[in-house]
């Protein structure tokens, strides 16, 4: 008699875990995110799922993702604070090309008041141009630093042909998203620091960022503030100094024609106007 019990407990208790399971599977599938230009054999569909749901991208449009057009300057700071949950800000602007009302407007600021952007020198952010390779990870390497996360890993960049286009403020930054496997080549030899990186990709990078660099930290102590509050301005986004600060900095360089190459983009998408949109 205790045995048929025991059976039939077994049994339940399988069966439930059966349908637990299923129901699970139901709730993830009804999550996913579905997009006319995104399809789910799609290399970058894990990713475009990943960042939509936690909110840190959204929609060009109310069917479509847009993940082989350009990604901004506006929308990449847009995504991070979005990630960092939208905190209120209290200083002003100091771009003025960024004007009030844009969506990317409390992004900015909140990233130039936390020194996880400095702009492209003389009172310039360039919210709408393309982010470049090299600019992106600057900006997720400082990010990583405001939150306190470890940022010691290094990896040699002497493989890649063209690592020394990178820009001197950008070195450190690439050397670490190489090592954490944020970024790497678009080849065995080529890194294409000065190129250009699409929704798709950058989908990918946030995700990467997130579920490796992100989990494996700890969360920032409370006093980091007051430090970085004492710890020298960073160095702006192409390579120049905040004005004011006595440095010229290194001249900014124009943007390498990209080639539709890995985490590169092809000139037309480049150029290619996201416009006003919320389109992050």
């Amino acid at each position: 008699m205790r045995m048929k019990t025991r059976k039939r407990i077994i049994c339940l208790l399988i069966t439930l875990s059966v349908l637990l399971g299923l129901l699970g599977g139901a709730v993830s599938a009804a999550n996913r995110v579905q997009f006319s230009d995104v399809r789910s054999t799609d290399w970058f569909y894990e990713s475009v799922q990943y960042v939509c749901t936690h909110g840190i991208m959204n929609g060009s449009g109310a069917n479509s993702f847009a993940p082989q057009e350009k990604t901004t300057r506006g929308m990449v700071v847009t995504m991070l604070y979005r990630y960092e949950g939208l905190p209120l800000v209290s200083a002003q602007c100091p771009f003025q090309d960024v004007a009030a009302g844009k969506y990317y407007w409390n992004a900015v600021v909140w990233a130039a008041e936390n020194q996880i952007v400095g702009g492209l020198g003389g009172n310039r952010f360039g919210p709408d141009e393309a982010v470049t390779r090299e600019q992106l990870a600057a900006i997720l390497y400082r990010y990583a630093n405001y939150k306190g996360y470890d940022t010691q890993r290094s990896a040699g960049l002497a493989r890649f042909a063209d690592s020394t286009d990178v820009g001197s403020y950008a070195v450190n930054a690439m050397k670490w998203a190489v090592a954490e496997g944020l970024l790497s080549g678009v080849s065995a030899t080529e890194l294409q620091p000065k190129g250009f990186a699409i929704r798709a990709q950058v989908a990918a990078i946030l995700m990467r960022f997130c579920e490796g660099v992100a989990a494996d930290n700890m969360p920032s102590k409370p006093d980091d503030s007051e430090q970085k509050k004492n710890d020298k301005p960073a160095d702006t986004d192409d390579g120049k100094v905040p004005a004011g600060n006595g440095d010229t900095g290194n001249t900014a360089e124009e943007p390498e024609q990209p080639t539709q190459n890995g985490f590169t983009l092809s000139v037309d998408k480049a150029n290619a106007s996201a416009g006003d949109k919320n389109v992050t």
